[in-house]
């Protein structure tokens, strides 16, 4: 895995920037082996025995829904959630703590809208006023625009510009999971009475017990998610509870439908930066006087020192 030198996130990078993985990229991996690895077992075992009965149905919808569960999983994994850039690199390293203490944090702005008041606040990591419904994410340590949380399955965040893709994920895993199950207990009660019972059989019970477990976890996340869609909210707003009462939710359309509705015409959103252009390294003549009035940075060898300047 690649890691771009001047990248101010966790990030990797594969291809010169084509691909885009967040910092617990293995757990992509892990998802796309839960995948593969019961599907082509029923492969060979289930729905070899109904290519022998001349009936390729259970084999083409399985090769379907898994070949898009794959797609939508590495779409999700490898898309800019909507990472916002993070300002001057004096301001971001690790020697600036100090610093982000000295200039202190700003209080909140508070901004009306559609009858509530939205705070914005100040991220002391990234030095940005944060746009509404954007959070930090410690694991990525950026900050996400639509952030709605950072998904241990993909290893990515879940934000504005790939909350669709996720979705996406959700709902072809959720029908894969069904359609898996059925297929592999449908083979167990058609070959009960075959005396090569436990040789045929054994693989499609495992495979049948691990996708009845991991059906209830997946299409209780996706209707998670789903109730989430349709009143307009995000995991992150959900978890603090920010809009328990459902009149004070400013982002609530007015109806469920309303909400579904607009949700499938929202614009993805165009990135905050290009993930293929190489950006200018910050060089150490670099003046960071020039961009904080009352604040003086002198350099001694490596070390940041502050000096009071008054206004």
């Amino acid at each position: 895995m690649r890691t771009y030198r001047y990248w101010k996130g966790k990030n990797h990078f594969l291809l010169k920037g084509w691909i885009m993985v967040g910092p617990d990229w293995y757990r992509c991996v892990i998802s796309s082996l839960l995948i593969i690895v019961p599907n082509v077992i029923t492969i060979i075992y289930a729905c070899s025995y109904y290519l022998n009965e001349d009936d390729a149905g259970p084999l083409v919808i399985l090769l379907f829904l898994s070949s898009l569960s794959l797609i939508t999983l590495i779409k999700a994994a490898t898309s800019d959630p909507g990472y916002i850039p993070k300002q001057i690199v004096p301001f971001v390293s690790q020697q600036s703590s100090a610093l982000n203490e000295y200039i202190g944090c700003p209080k909140p702005i508070l901004v009306p809208y559609n009858g509530s008041v939205i705070k914005l606040k100040f991220c002391q990591t990234c030095l940005i006023f944060k746009p509404p419904r954007c959070s930090h994410c410690s694991i990525c340590d950026l900050c996400v625009e639509g952030f709605d949380h950072h998904c241990p399955w993909i290893g990515n965040c879940v934000g504005k510009r790939n909350y669709k893709d996720f979705m996406g994920f959700l709902s072809s895993v959720s029908a894969l999971t069904v359609v898996s199950f059925s297929i592999n207990l449908s083979h167990i009660v058609d070959t009960y009475d075959d005396s090569n019972l436990d040789t045929k059989t054994t693989p499609s019970i495992v495979i049948a017990v691990f996708c009845f477990l991991a059906m209830w976890l997946i299409l209780g996340l996706f209707g998670f998610h789903l109730y989430l869609v349709m009143n307009n909210m995000t995991t992150n707003e959900k978890i603090k509870g920010l809009w328990d009462e459902m009149h004070l939710n400013p982002y609530f359309r007015g109806s469920l439908w309303k909400n579904i509705v607009y949700w499938i015409y929202k614009k993805r959103g165009i990135p905050q930066f290009y993930r293929r252009k190489i950006l200018s390294p910050y060089h150490e003549n670099i003046n960071p006087n020039e961009f904080y009035r009352g604040v003086k940075i002198t350099r001694e060898y490596t070390e940041v020192s502050i000096e009071n300047k008054p206004l």
